[in-house]
């Protein structure tokens, strides 16, 4: 079988095009593992088994995270069912994070904060300088030294202080918990 000039030009063309295309998949995949910029990460995924996702603030899409992945302000981590992860803050606190939850990394006046959006994570903040865990209805816990368990599904939660204290904020209402 002998090519046509049509045939070999119609190749040529496809393959320039194709060619192109790569280039700039290229370019956006370059782009985009370092779109941060000059942003600095305020801590990493330190550990984590199975699937485990972040998600950009200004990106719709979810990816999959590998361990020493950096996190940054204003992202989300979500655990997968049979998952787990350790968040470790760039101020100290640990967090470990159970099968089918969801946080946010919060940049706020007080330091680094982390909403916990579902699910249930176990916070340390015994090395940090402050813990400020955010639930969904507003309560705001802040850890002083302590190893805490928190649960919620967005209406209820459920905290269990194992060590040092926490002091939470429900609107007006303060109470310690010890």
């Amino acid at each position: 079988m002998v090519l046509s000039r049509r045939d070999k030009a119609v190749t040529a063309i496809l393959a320039a095009i194709i060619l192109i295309l790569l280039y700039v998949l290229q370019c956006h995949w370059r782009n985009r593992a370092n779109a941060r910029g000059d942003e600095k990460p305020v801590g990493e995924v330190e550990y984590k088994y199975h699937r485990v996702q972040r998600k950009y603030s200004d990106r719709m899409l979810w990816e999959e995270v590998e361990p020493r992945t950096p996190v940054y302000a204003y992202d989300w981590v979500m655990t997968k069912d049979k998952s787990d992860a350790r968040l470790t803050l760039n101020n100290g606190i640990k967090v470990d994070m159970d099968p089918e939850s969801m946080v946010e990394i919060d940049q706020t006046q007080q330091g680094v904060g982390l909403p916990l959006r579902d699910g249930t994570i176990r916070a340390d903040t015994r090395d940090a300088k402050q813990g400020i865990i955010t639930l969904p209805d507003g309560t705001r816990i802040d850890l002083d030294k302590a190893e805490a368990q928190i649960t919620t599904d967005g209406q209820t939660f459920s905290l269990e202080v194992k060590q040092g204290a926490a002091t939470l904020h429900m609107g007006e209402r303060q109470m310690r918990v010890v």
